[in-house]
């Protein structure tokens, strides 16, 4: 009976050992996503002063699930990691509780952008979660105890996370889940996709500017936080993209900080449109008659010849090769760290 108790321990502790890990990698793919979802929180919990921390806050929340995770699954420091899973699953079943009662607009972004879960699926999923707690980690004490190769599968996994942790932060999200993913149409007033809310200096609107031919968005919410060099090579982009018949647009949330070389590119947009557009502070977007084809980090843009054979490519084509090599990527790192932290 013992030891039976002992395997029901072991199999709910890799439970939430999975949870909890692919919890935050989901989160930590998309840093800006989940620096959103924790703006939210904060404003519903009233914490604004925290509010231009929301990144910083999801990233180092998300980084503590996956290592919590990676604990669970190792059974490395499993009596620290069980202490630490149990306070965060009974803090979010709290406020998953205070959404359910409040019920504000928001998604409780438990999984990051990958799953949507209402209020009361989010409840009912942390109650699970507490359930296999109580029976995982009491007593604390009498749990799984590591061999040596554990160890080494724990070191391995948690390298990983962390480097994958910091491509997040420089590069683009494997798997792009906000509404203007590669393949997605623009609204131009014909049809029933998204809207890019496009304003000129006058604050007139002209989204039909992004739906008309070849367009190259270039995205600066942040635009103060750019360096020069990386004003140059964006105007120099902005100009090969136009000598290619290739329309620039450069959409700001303002003016400040913008070279006056760009002037006649700029345009005005909202920053929160336009870490959705493209998560990346100086990233372009490429859109060829109202369908995004491609998407750039600001430290990988296009060269000239790259835009030219883009816009030659058909746009599902590209896209769908974006999603499966995005998906492959993502599924693989998950399947096989789960496989060297369980197996091992």
């Amino acid at each position: 009976m013992h030891s039976f108790y002992l395997g029901l321990r072991r199999i709910f502790t890799v439970l939430l050992g999975l949870v909890f890990f692919a919890s935050g990698v989901f989160k930590l793919m998309d840093p800006v996503g989940t620096g959103f979802i924790v703006e939210e929180y904060c404003k519903f919990l009233h914490l604004a002063f925290m509010v231009p921390a929301s990144k910083v806050v999801g990233v180092a929340l998300s980084l503590t699930e996956s290592l919590v995770g990676i604990s669970l699954l190792s059974g490395v420091m499993s009596r620290i990691a069980g202490v630490v899973a149990s306070v965060m699953t009974l803090l979010f079943t709290v406020i998953t509780v205070l959404l359910l009662v409040f019920n504000p607009p928001m998604d409780c972004g438990c999984f990051g952008q990958v799953l949507h879960l209402t209020h009361l699926q989010s409840l009912i999923k942390n109650l699970v979660l507490l359930v296999f707690c109580v029976v995982a980690f009491i007593p604390l004490w009498d749990g799984f105890r590591p061999w040596g190769s554990k160890y080494v599968a724990f070191g391995i996994v948690s390298v990983a996370v962390v480097c994958f942790a910091i491509y997040s932060l420089v590069r683009l999200p494997l798997i792009d889940f906000t509404p203007f993913a590669p393949g997605m149409e623009l609204y131009s007033g014909e049809n029933e996709g998204e809207m890019l809310p496009i304003r000129d200096l006058s604050g007139e609107y002209c989204n039909d500017l992004a739906t008309e031919g070849a367009v190259l968005i270039i995205s600066l919410p942040d635009e103060r936080k750019i360096s020069a060099s990386r004003y140059e090579e964006i105007t120099r982009l902005a100009d090969s993209a136009l000598s290619l018949g290739i329309r620039p647009l450069v959409l700001a949330s303002s003016f400040e900080g913008v070279p006056a070389e760009l002037l006649e590119y700029l345009y005005f947009a909202d920053r929160r449109e336009l870490l959705t557009l493209n998560r990346s502070n100086g990233g372009a977007s490429l859109i060829v008659d109202g369908v995004i084809t491609a998407k750039f980090a600001a430290r990988s843009l296009p060269e000239p010849e790259t835009l030219s054979s883009l816009c030659d490519t058909p746009a599902a084509e590209l896209a769908s090769e974006q999603i499966a090599r995005g998906r492959i990527v993502l599924q693989s790192f998950l399947l096989l760290s789960s496989a060297l932290l369980i197996l091992l």
